[in-house]
């Protein structure tokens, strides 16, 4: 399919057009809503802001009055009137500019009449108990000038009367003297009572009422009766003006008890008045209430109607987007199924055939982007296992080669050393004896050399499934192998549960370790041990030995191919067992370690690492390994 880049371009700007049409329309209509939103917000806020203002300065101006009325009744000079006068105003004024704000009039007029008169009140109140104490204390101290006068009278009739009865000659004289005594220990008497009725006298108590005007009218008659019998003169005369005095500042014309009266009565309208302003006080914050409500009901209606709004805005935005993006996505889609979609699907094509062996059809190249370099990478490896496959035709055929063309002169010359020495054995010299053992022994070797190096070459050449693998089985395998070493004990330590894995490169692993610590072994016996131990990560299976050791400096040197430690005439021996050991340890995604220090002590320990393999669905088939019949045919 083609697409010619005028058709694209014509098709792009009328995509272009309806999108920049559909977005304008778009934005007129939601530029009108939230007009409107914004007007309905404007208008609740105008409404609700004084209310809301007035709602939470309410509270303390309320406070403040209520502890300014309750604290009226405690006030005890004028002073304290006028600072608490000035308070009042001060409030009722804020609060009339709170209520006048807020659009509401809720009897503040009465509010203020009744605090005026709470204020009225108790200065009256202030005035009748300053009263009070005056005529108290004038009271008092005409019954002080009473004691003044009727102690020294009292004191010189009692020093008369305690003088002997043989000093008075006269009796009618003594007996006079005695009456007057006696009246003048009653008249200090009813002083005395006089003074414990002021004591007790208290002007919001009842019994300064009518009860303690009869009980002090009582005392004042008692002390008068008395006065009379008085002889006339100076002593009765200042007696009776302080009766007097005492009587008019008590219960006179404007006296204490009647002052008393109309203080309780004076309290009593304080009282009314400080309920009254409470009542004011409540029914403001009920009205503010009620306008607290009506406005919440207000703002509910026009929050609603702002919703509303903002929904149908948002609406009309998501159907603006939906329409934007479809139409993006339908040039999106027109672009991306020409310049993507198509090339990645011929890439996926191409790595199918090159996947089932196909390599003969290049990948060609579109373009110089991102695609176009995955299509260069893919054909580059097209090529390359191209190459990967004559290579590897190559190696099979060298193999073949190695394994017959190779081999075929060697056994050759094996054979005629042979027919050499059983044709010719005794007419040859002892020298030429030896040359021709030599020679064997050289031809055999190399023979190892070749079947080593091919056998190398060939690990991850074919691959190995995983399998259940049975340490415990394999070692009974290993005694059979090398039941001609008897001398030597093959232990498994601690045997381990079977495992999962590739068991013919662990298996060959393990054969080539316990024949090189057999053949190496420095004594003609000696116990080799296998131990398994489970590790976070994986396995750990070690071989361990009692022979003479590596030393440090060659624990590197020995994984490396045809590398022997001791000479060849001494031990025959091809030096890639260890190299194979490494090789298969790699294949396996393991490593495989050595520690030995003859230095410290005898014997080696050979350690391969194994990696936790993941569970497998199936049962995995068990996987054997043809085990040589005999340690010799063992890589060394």
């Amino acid at each position: 399919m083609r697409f010619s880049a005028e058709s694209i371009i014509s098709k792009s700007r009328i995509y272009l057009v309806a999108l920049l049409s559909i977005l304008f329309i778009g934005v007129v209509v939601e530029w009108r809503e939230l007009s409107r939103v914004q007007t309905d917000i404007t208008r609740l806020a105008a409404r609700a802001t004084p209310l809301l203002t007035t709602v939470a300065d309410l509270p303390d101006l309320e406070h403040e009055l209520r502890n300014v009325a309750q604290s009226i009744p405690a006030l005890r000079s004028e002073a304290e009137l006028d600072a608490a006068s000035d308070a009042v105003a001060s409030i009722t004024d804020r609060l009339a500019r709170l209520v006048a704000r807020a659009e509401l009039s809720p009897g503040l007029p009465y509010l203020a009449h009744d605090l005026r008169k709470l204020l009225r009140t108790q200065k009256r109140v202030l005035a009748a108990e300053a009263r009070i104490d005056a005529r108290i204390a004038d009271a008092r101290a005409s019954l002080d000038d009473m004691v003044r006068v009727l102690l020294p009278l009292h004191d010189t009739e009692m020093r008369f009367l305690l003088r002997p009865p043989q000093a008075i000659v006269d009796p009618a004289q003594r007996r006079a003297r005695i009456g007057e005594a006696v009246l003048v220990s009653e008249m200090k008497a009813s002083v005395t009572e006089l003074s414990i009725l002021l004591g007790g006298f208290h002007p919001a108590a009842r019994r300064a009422g009518d009860f303690a005007k009869a009980e002090l009218l009582a005392e004042i008659g008692a002390f008068a009766t008395r006065m009379a019998r008085l002889q006339p003169g100076p002593l009765q005369q200042g007696l009776a003006r302080d009766l007097k005095r005492f009587r008019d500042a008590m219960i006179g014309a404007g006296g204490a008890v009647e002052t008393a009266a109309l203080l309780r009565d004076m309290r009593e309208t304080r009282a009314r008045a400080v309920g009254a302003v409470a009542r004011h006080v409540d029914q403001v914050g009920i009205e503010l209430g009620r306008a607290s409500l009506a406005s919440a009901t207000a703002f509910e209606t026009a929050a609603q109607g702002t919703a509303d709004t903002l929904r149908k805005v948002l609406l009309l935005k998501l159907a603006m987007t939906l329409g934007l993006v479809m139409a993006a996505a339908g040039v999106l889609w027109f672009f991306i199924q020409k310049s993507i979609l198509v090339r990645l699907a011929a890439i996926t094509e191409h790595v199918r055939r090159i996947a089932a062996g196909d390599l003969s059809e290049p990948v060609p190249v579109t373009g110089a982007d991102e695609i176009g370099a995955i299509e260069r990478v893919v054909d580059q490896s097209r090529t390359m296992a191209k190459a990967l496959r004559r290579t590897n035709d190559e190696l099979e055929r060298f193999s073949y080669v190695a394994a017959h063309d190779l081999r075929s002169p060697l056994r050759a010359v094996a054979d005629l050393v042979e027919w050499t020495k059983e044709d010719y054995g005794a007419d040859l010299p002892q020298g030429a004896r030896d040359n021709l053992d030599m020679i064997g022994n050289r031809v055999r070797r190399l023979s190892g050399h070749l079947s080593g190096l091919l056998e190398y070459a060939r690990i991850g050449q074919t691959g190995q499934g995983q399998a259940i693998f049975d340490l415990t089985a394999f070692a009974e395998e290993l005694r059979a192998v090398f039941v001609d070493a008897a001398q030597f004990d093959i232990v498994l330590q601690d045997a381990p549960v079977p495992f999962l894995t590739r068991p013919v490169p662990v298996k060959t692993i393990l054969l080539n370790l316990v024949s090189n610590a057999i053949k190496h072994h420095d004594h003609g016996r000696g116990r080799i041990v296998i131990a398994c131990v489970d590790t976070a990560d994986g396995l750990d299976i070690s071989v361990s030995d009692d022979g003479p050791g590596i030393a440090p400096e060659y624990h590197d040197r020995i994984f490396e191919l045809f590398q022997t430690l001791r000479a060849r005439d001494e031990i025959e021996a091809s030096g890639m067992g260890l190299a194979l050991v490494r090789k298969l340890a790699a294949t396996l995604d393991g490593a495989i370690t050595v520690a030995s220090d003859p230095a410290q002590a005898r014997g080696t320990t050979f350690t391969l690492h194994l990696p936790r393999q993941p569970a497998q669905t199936e049962q995995p088939a068990p996987q054997t390994l043809d085990i040589p019949q005999r340690q010799g045919d063992l890589a060394a």
